[in-house]
């Protein structure tokens, strides 16, 4: 993967009131850690299953392919950028050797068939692939996204893994949450991830299994929140939010 700072952050929103300012915690966190970030779902597309978001990506990628390098899409409701683009390149750096990077999670979810092949390709906690989080050359994001649509499937993510499944030479997972960290747990409840180590007075975020500080935060499901993460940012749990510069 080529490492360059034409890097374009962008997320989807169907809902118009879920635009800024009065946005979800993923436009508010990069608005504090100095992201620019680009909302996808202009003129407020209807959203029809998890597919809509490869048609609305594939619809405007393209449109950026002359400016931009690399693509970090994340979903918008459940998920807190923590870290500046410079940390993030940093951290891009140890997946060089690869084109895309997926976030990963605890949970094989839908298809349970596919819990075995996945696997197959990574050890330790964090070894199936979540679609909420990505990062990759945009062209060759581009073609995995025609490829999860030529599947035909009806969830977004079960697509993405078989995709995976069959390119890992060239996507990789962030097995050791050096980039994305899912709060998802399934072996602690779900909503409560005890890898995670928040300090409130530093505002250090440290995911102690894997020995790393993610980036981004994703709470998928049902159960899953960011509140403790959103504490960190907050003077004395609810006041004003506190400088990120403290914390890079």
């Amino acid at each position: 993967m080529k490492i360059s700072d034409k890097i374009l952050c962008c997320t989807i929103e169907t809902d118009p009131n879920g635009a800024p300012p009065h946005g979800y915690l993923c436009e508010q966190s990069s608005q504090r850690v100095g992201i620019d970030l680009t909302l996808f779902g202009g003129e407020w597309k209807k959203w029809e299953n998890f597919n809509t978001k490869y048609e609305i990506l594939l619809e405007e990628l393209p449109k950026y392919k002359d400016e931009y390098d690399l693509v970090l899409f994340t979903d918008s409701r459940d998920v807190m950028y923590w870290k500046r683009k410079h940390e993030i390149l940093r951290a891009l750096e140890k997946f060089k050797d690869y084109k895309m990077v997926v976030n990963a999670e605890t949970n094989c979810y839908p298809n349970k068939d596919l819990d075995e092949p996945q696997k197959k390709l990574e050890k330790g906690k964090y070894r199936y692939l979540n679609s909420g989080m990505y990062v990759g050359e945009i062209d060759y994001v581009i073609w995995v996204l025609k490829k999860c649509v030529e599947l035909n499937l009806e969830d977004d993510q079960e697509s993405l893994q078989k995709v995976y499944i069959e390119n890992s030479k060239d996507i990789k997972l962030d097995s050791n949450c050096e980039l994305f960290q899912v709060l998802w747990d399934e072996e602690n409840g779900r909503s409560a991830n005890f890898d995670m180590v928040f300090n409130y007075d530093s505002g250090s975020r440290y995911n102690q299994r894997t020995d790393t500080y993610p980036a981004i935060f994703h709470s998928p499901g049902p159960t899953g929140h960011l509140n403790q993460l959103d504490k960190v940012n907050n003077d004395n749990f609810g006041g004003k939010y506190k400088d990120f510069e403290e914390f890079t």
